[in-house]
């Protein structure tokens, strides 16, 4: 048996689908490019730096509307291990958008306040 009808067989009968598994470093790509973000609005409010980046009008209004339902927050007192950040992604280019904006404390452990 060559290998193409092999490894059809052996991926028809897994128990789940396997494309959500393989990305081909997508979600590598993904992680390199936030860090690279973060680090370069490391002086600047990450939210402001983003929107100076941004052309895809879709994704300002998303990272708009975050800011907006996140206001009251934002001010909350930061210091040693407290720290505030937001997570955007674009998936499938304009298919579907997603911001999140956390404030974590990190002791002994990791805790989302």
């Amino acid at each position: 048996m060559d290998w193409c009808a092999r490894s059809k067989r052996i991926v028809h009968n897994l128990p789940y689908r396997t494309s959500s598994l393989r990305g081909l470093g997508a979600y590598m790509n993904v992680y390199a490019i936030e860090t690279l973000m973060d680090r370069l609005a490391a002086q600047a409010d990450s939210t402001d730096y983003r929107l100076r980046h941004l052309q895809d009008e879709r994704a300002i209004e998303v990272l708009q509307t975050l800011r907006c339902q996140t206001e009251r927050w934002q001010n909350l007192p930061r210091g040693e291990g407290i720290g505030c950040g937001i997570g955007f992604a674009r998936y499938k280019n304009t298919a579907a958008y997603c911001a999140i904006w956390v404030r974590a404390q990190v002791q002994e452990c990791v805790r989302i306040t």
